[in-house]
């Protein structure tokens, strides 16, 4: 395995843990005012995706 996958695996289980992963119930992204919502992972997928689409 190359190490960019490795970078790039440890990137999606850290966007997880922090946005989506809940802590009595919020995320941790959301108790240190990062965002202001709780996202799902198909959310973050969808959100993506359509970034990409649209060119950035």
């Amino acid at each position: 395995m190359s190490i960019n996958v490795i970078d790039n695996l440890s990137e999606i289980h850290r966007i997880i843990f922090n946005y989506c992963g809940l802590k009595n119930k919020t995320s941790r992204a959301k108790l240190l005012k990062v965002t202001d919502r709780i996202y799902t992972p198909q959310s973050l997928l969808d959100a993506t995706l359509k970034t990409i689409m649209n060119g950035y």
